[in-house]
């Protein structure tokens, strides 16, 4: 078992909340990094998180421990000794920490993490699903058994948030409870994700790109359920109008050397395609672009579009999840799946004058700041601590 020990310290003779967070991966991810802001925003006098990860340890760990929580792994692979053993590791750890309430994160530890606290038969369980309309035949038969399960026994969770509207709808199609399932929308940093024209010459210079080149970006996961060869063959016939175009793509698997992005290489998208897998100071890279891409089949709240609205982007996603209600009237929304409609609203985008593209650019980041807001996103999380541990 992998430990990372906390930085900050707790306040003599308070006695705060005990949250346990049970999730899949510490990798950099949609729901690790609302929940390494959750943790960074927390007063240590009101709560005391505990993170255990299915997965070794990933990039966000230590920046969830500077924050305050105890981080841990179960270093889980798919050998049954190990999940067994796993699970037995995950008993005792809730067992020692005595949580008020434990909140798990994606279906795999939700399922987990329901087991073990169900076998305690204490603390109340949090459910927390990021998803809507996921084919799963895209996915492992595991993942496919699990998703089952979680179905099957969704009825034993304390309480269940999904982070869309879409997610509620969906999950409540499947069979999950509707009186036990509530919407709390991410909440951004629109501070950190804000635009700096300092940052975008910065990237730019470092892709070889002056301020007039045409640059379309996402920052994702390799991952089928974000539709990367629909994405690659929108900005094939992107390029048959606007030749001078370039692709940025930026996120795990998202690198050269990954088959799927073999094309990348060849006529016509050589030269044109950079895949620089993750990076760091993101709101930099989002001010490099001059239009966000999302092409995304299933979603539940997009994270990125939201990061790239908040960083002046007019975005062009697919109506996947809650990605329409996100967008409103501050960019483009097409069909999942359809890379030609992918294609002419780029180009629509791109066809507007700079000025008129900036200004919408505006509209879009204060759209977040109303509607998508960090605050908001905590205070309804921690209302629910509140009121499971009550």
């Amino acid at each position: 078992m992998s430990i990372i020990t906390s930085t900050r310290s707790i306040p003599e003779g308070v006695l705060p909340l005990k949250i346990a967070h049970v999730i899949t991966s510490t990798q950099v991810g949609g729901a690790e990094n609302q929940l390494a802001q959750l943790i960074n925003k927390c007063d240590a006098s009101e709560m005391v998180h505990q993170v255990m990860s299915l997965k070794p340890l990933g990039k966000l760990a230590p920046a969830m421990a500077r924050a305050g929580a105890g981080v841990q792994s179960l270093n889980l692979t798919k050998s049954p000794f190990c999940l067994i053993s796993g699970f037995a590791k995950l008993r005792k750890w809730l067992k020692g920490f005595q949580p008020h309430v434990i909140h798990t994160w994606m279906y795999h530890a939700d399922l987990m993490g329901l087991m073990a606290a169900k076998s305690l038969g204490k603390s109340p369980v949090l459910w927390n699903l990021r998803c809507s309309n996921l084919d799963l035949s895209h996915y492992s038969s595991s993942t496919r058994l699990v998703a089952g399960m979680c179905r099957r026994v969704s009825a034993w969770p304390d309480l269940i948030v999904a982070n869309s509207q879409a997610g509620r709808d969906w999950h409540i199609k499947l069979g999950y409870p509707a009186d036990k399932l509530e919407v709390v929308p991410n909440g951004f940093d629109t501070r950190r994700f804000s635009p700096s024209q300092k940052g975008r010459i910065r990237c730019r210079t470092e892709l070889g790109l002056n301020d007039k080149d045409l640059l379309v970006g996402q920052v994702s996961r390799h991952d089928p359920v974000k539709d990367h060869d629909g994405l690659i063959k929108a900005f094939s016939l992107l390029l048959q109008k606007r030749p001078d175009a370039k692709l940025l793509l930026i996120g795990r698997g998202l690198t050269p050397d990954n088959p799927v992005f073999s094309g990348c290489n060849k006529p016509p998208l050589a030269g044109s395609c950079f895949l620089l897998g993750p990076r760091s100071k993101l709101e930099d890279w989002y001010s490099a672009m001059d239009v966000y891409a999302s092409s995304s089949r299933s979603e539940g709240l997009p994270n990125s579009v939201a990061e790239a609205m908040s960083c002046g982007l007019v975005p062009v996603a697919t109506d996947a999840g809650d990605s329409r209600l996100m967008v409103g009237d501050c960019g483009e929304v097409v069909p999942p799946n359809s890379p030609e409609s992918l294609a002419h609203g780029l180009d629509r985008v791109l066809g507007m004058p700079v000025q008129e593209r900036r200004a919408l650019g505006l509209s879009t980041r204060r759209r977040i700041e109303r509607f998508y807001s960090l605050d908001a996103f905590l205070a309804s999380t921690l209302g629910m601590y509140r009121r499971l541990a009550a």
